[in-house]
């Protein structure tokens, strides 16, 4: 036994002693247990707390200025992208209406001027028009008409041929010309006098070198409407998406049992176990450790903690209302006063059922013992937006949910001959708890993406299969959210 510590060896040795004190010696020795352990994992679930809530506040800042600086970029080459096009359609213009006129030899004549007209509300569409080559006299062709959709000869780019041998000619004849070149749609202009010509005099008459038994046919042009980036499409897409909002949050407070809807506002309950023994009212009385004299067993209010993510989809024209599905964690505790506990496996009489761990206590105020009971909730809220003078951001909140029981080391009451004492069984707890919730949630900071205010939940299935016991857990709480993304 050397390799045991001390305490092992005391533990090796009393461990057939029972030692059973008398009531009176019991009542010193219960008065010294009032005083409850430090609960180190408060201070730890603190600490989780904060630090989730310090990385939820990272995240979102995070993502908000990425999303600016993503709608900032879109708009710059937005912008960028029309006055590039604008640019080069000016550039295209003067480049072609500076090109000269060529002699008399070719010619050609490349004169060209870029069309100005007014839009809509003023706006300025510069359009660019295709050069219109104009042939000198052939005496092969007297009259040449370019008939809709034929191709063009490429080497010359002619779009039309019209020779005259002399003015009197040209007063008489009229030249039709029709063709589709590319993109650029050609109208047909019908030219019957030189004087009705209408051309650009600086232009066309200075220039020297031409002949003028040489027509000249116009063409003109459709105006060459700038190609923008449609951002109908793109902002539509966004408003719909914008509709969808996810939320994480947070849960601290209280919890305790109820045994009705009544009985909410009671910091202690005495009621939940009233017919624990089938309507028997009677006083349990006996002898020994752990026995009661019609006393019921207390169950105090404990800590509470929640946390859980939800997704909102708004509704209505102006967005004030709002559906929300939650999912999350949570978990209930209850303080029970308790008495003296004792070893063993035994079958109680009125559950007809053992206890799960090798212990039970009995039923008095002498000592806290803490039950805790956690849950995954599934859940869906209504929201409804509020406005105190424009200035306050309030919403409130009504929602149902459905709740699975993880694990609990949850306390129920049995008797044993005519003692009655509490005990652990994890079949005599409901799995499935149906709950509502409510609240109101105010709106932090500028950004309104924050949200706290007070949250109240009430378990509408009875906590206890045991028959005769009515146990409602019920939760007061402070409820912190964050939007990760808010609609614009």
């Amino acid at each position: 036994m050397s390799d045991k510590s001390f305490e092992q060896q005391v533990r090796e040795e009393l461990s057939d002693l029972r030692m059973k004190p008398n009531a009176a010696v019991w009542e010193s020795v219960a008065a010294s247990l009032k005083k409850e352990r430090k609960r180190r994992w408060v201070l730890w679930m603190f600490f989780l707390l904060a630090g989730l809530s310090a990385t939820a506040l990272w995240w979102l800042t995070q993502e908000q200025t990425g999303v600016q600086e993503l709608s900032n970029k879109n708009q710059v080459q937005e912008n960028s992208g029309s006055f590039a096009q604008t640019k080069t359609l000016a550039q295209k213009d003067s480049t072609t209406g500076s090109s000269g006129i060529q002699t008399e030899k070719t010619g050609v004549i490349n004169s060209e001027e870029p069309l100005i007209k007014k839009g809509p509300s003023n706006t300025t569409i510069l359009s660019a028009t295709k050069v219109k080559p104009i042939q000198a006299y052939q005496p092969s062709i007297a009259n040449t008409v370019v008939q809709p959709n034929e191709k063009v000869n490429s080497t010359s780019n002619v779009i039309d041929k019209a020779v005259l041998k002399d003015e009197k000619e040209a007063q008489s004849l009229t030249t039709t010309a029709q063709a589709n070149i590319g993109q650029d749609t050609v109208k047909t202009i019908t030219v019957q006098n030189e004087k009705e010509v209408k051309t650009d005099t600086s232009s066309f008459t200075k220039t020297q070198g031409i002949n003028k038994d040489t027509i000249a046919v116009i063409t003109e042009t459709e105006p060459v409407k700038p190609i923008l980036p449609d951002s109908s499409l793109s902002k539509k897409q966004s408003a719909k998406a914008s509709k969808w909002q996810w939320r994480i949050g947070f849960n601290a407070g209280t919890s305790g049992v109820r045994n009705s809807i009544r009985s909410l506002l009671e910091n202690t309950n005495t009621r939940a176990y009233d017919n624990a023994f089938s309507g028997n009212s009677a006083p349990i009385t006996g002898g020994g450790s752990g026995t009661v004299n019609s006393m019921k067993p207390v169950v105090r209010d404990a800590f509470s903690f929640g946390s859980f993510i939800e997704v909102l989809k708004k509704m209505g024209k102006k967005e004030q209302h709002a559906l929300g599905f939650t999912a999350g964690y949570h978990l209930y505790s209850t303080r029970t006063g308790v008495g003296s506990l004792n070893t063993g496996t035994v079958q109680f009489s009125n559950v007809n059922t053992t206890n799960d761990a090798n212990k039970y206590y009995g039923v008095k105020d002498s000592a806290s013992y803490t039950s805790y009971y956690h849950f995954i909730h599934l859940g869906l809220s209504y929201y409804q937006s509020l406005k105190w003078f424009k200035k306050i951001d309030m919403q409130w909140y009504a929602g149902v949910g459905v709740n699975a029981l993880l694990g609990s080391n949850g306390l129920h009451l049995g008797s044993m001959n005519t003692n009655s004492y509490l005990f652990q069984n994890r079949s005599l707890l409901r799995t499935i708890q149906m709950d509502i919730a409510g609240g109101l949630d105010f709106g932090l900071g500028k950004s309104r993406q924050i949200y706290l205010g007070p949250q109240v939940q009430y378990m509408l299935s009875n906590l206890s299969k045991q028959p005769g016991v009515n146990q409602h857990l019920f939760r007061p709480s402070v409820r912190l959210s964050f939007l990760l993304d808010k609609g614009k």
